[in-house]
């Protein structure tokens, strides 16, 4: 348990852990702080939001990437952006076919809930099953990245849902520490967005991409760690 902790603390902190980390970590939180201020545009804000963001989530599996190699090194440099790109936008249709299902059912819910009467008993079941489902594929969504990364990026290698519970099974202590640690900082970050006037996007703009690189950090080492077993 020690461990764990340890390994959490190590998480936190690495971000600026090495020499030279402050130009890496600005840019990307630039990059986030551009695409939380033009994410208020009318219509075309969330779409924007969506495009820009892909970079600094493809620097982040590239932290990852770094964890599950053994490299536990600082930051590594941006390198092509448009590799950056790719790489974030490959990891975003791996995200939408998990919570492609929990979405749906979630958004049913709510519009049965709205909808009133015995309706809303429906809304209750849906929106319960959105969540526990959403619950379920957030768990297993970073070691089904982690096969992605080293089955040659292959589309289909996170839809390995076998294997990837037991790999999961095998360093199950790390890794729901990393995956509860994840859901706090997820909270916190959408409380601070939503609930914080004026500042919350620009709080929240810098804490994205810090969150993107601890989490990195803390699942590359757990999913990593499965190979010492």
């Amino acid at each position: 348990e020690e461990e764990i902790m340890g390994i959490l603390e190590w998480s936190l902190k690495y971000p600026f852990s090495e020499p030279g980390w402050g130009p890496k970590f600005v840019l990307g939180a630039v990059v986030c702080l551009i695409a939380a201020a033009l994410e208020h545009i009318p219509y075309a804000g969330k779409i924007l939001f969506f495009l820009i963001t892909l970079l600094p989530f493809g620097y982040a599996y590239a932290v990852f990437r770094n964890h599950l190699q053994g490299k536990g090194e600082g930051l590594p440099e941006w390198g092509s952006w448009g590799s950056l790109l790719q790489q974030g936008f490959f990891l975003f249709l791996i995200g939408l076919a998990y919570w492609f299902l929990p979405g749906v059912l979630y958004g049913l819910g709510q519009q049965f809930w709205q909808e009133g009467g015995i309706s809303m008993f429906l809304g209750v079941l849906f929106i319960t099953l959105g969540v526990g489902i959403g619950l379920v594929a957030s768990f297993l969504l970073p070691m089904a990245v982690a096969f992605y990364a080293t089955q040659r990026e292959s589309l289909t290698a996170p839809f390995q849902w076998r294997s990837i519970v037991e790999r999961i099974w095998m360093v199950q202590g790390q890794y729901f520490v990393s995956w509860l640690a994840s859901f706090v900082i997820f909270l916190a970050l959408l409380y601070v967005w939503t609930q914080i006037p004026a500042v919350g996007w620009f709080i929240f703009g810098i804490g994205l991409f810090y969150f993107s690189l601890v989490l990195a950090s803390l699942f590359g080492r757990a999913c990593q760690a499965v190979e010492k077993v």
